[in-house]
């Protein structure tokens, strides 16, 4: 999936580690949902409070894809821990969801660069 399909400027990005969430413009999110949809082999879960999209029941997931944001000098691979969270006992979500108009809105806490 290559972010370099819309229309938007490049340099648009803010990095802020005290979000919970990552957003993404709405276009590249719509991607990267469809791929991982694509991608991970599991039970799909119901976010109760309907705010994450892709939940899955935790125990039927062996493994999540890495993701790997790729930008004009550098590829960033993010951590599963940056990524998806277990939301209860039995559901992991992806905490990354569209929204945020202007920009890329994404959280680094740790990441392994690639």
């Amino acid at each position: 999936m290559n972010s370099s399909d819309t229309d938007e400027d490049s340099g648009n990005i803010i990095i802020d580690s005290g979000m919970t969430l990552a957003f993404l413009l709405e276009e590249i999110y719509s991607k990267l949902e469809s791929t991982l949809l694509e991608m991970i082999k599991g039970k799909r879960k119901k976010d109760p409070s309907n705010e994450l999209s892709i939940c899955y029941e935790t125990k039927s997931i062996v493994d999540f894809p890495k993701i790997v944001l790729h930008f004009t000098d550098a590829d960033i691979q993010l951590l599963y821990m940056n990524t998806f969270s277990k939301v209860d006992e039995d559901m992991t979500c992806l905490t990354i969801v569209g929204g945020g108009g202007g920009g890329v809105y994404m959280v680094f806490m740790e990441t392994s660069n690639g």
